[in-house]
């Protein structure tokens, strides 16, 4: 859980690769007139339940939070991706977006057809998201 100060602003970034199953969960409470950018990359291989929540609590007035999910998942991999934001006062306000990415089968054979192999293709997305 980051708790942030009074008048603090911070840029948090989270990423990773997952193999086999991961349960990620988040918290991000604000104070009053405190910032957060929070930025989560992560490449799932296996199965990953990602949770994240902006808190911003009504005496943490002119606070804001932003949130920004990026999931790329693999070809046999699954993924559940929950952005939160509580926002409990009329001065404040918190964003998010939350993007999951997964290759179709035709675009994997498409690649595969130009000789990528499906590490190189993996291999590829990896380096432009992190």
């Amino acid at each position: 859980m980051w708790r942030g100060r009074e008048n603090s602003r911070s840029n948090i970034s989270i990423s990773g690769k997952v193999y086999g199953h991961l349960y990620f969960y988040s918290e991000f409470l604000h104070h009053k007139r405190s910032n957060s950018n929070v930025f989560e990359k992560f490449i799932v291989y296996g199965e990953s339940i990602n949770i994240s929540k902006i808190i911003i609590p009504e005496d943490a007035e002119y606070s804001e939070g932003n949130l920004e999910q990026v999931i790329v998942n693999s070809e046999n991999s699954r993924s559940i991706s929950i952005p939160i934001l509580d926002v409990r006062n009329n001065t404040s306000k918190g964003t998010h977006s939350s993007k999951n990415i997964k290759l179709t089968d035709e675009e994997i054979f498409y690649l595969k057809h130009l000789g990528i192999s499906s590490k190189e293709i993996y291999d590829l997305i990896e380096s432009s998201v992190f």
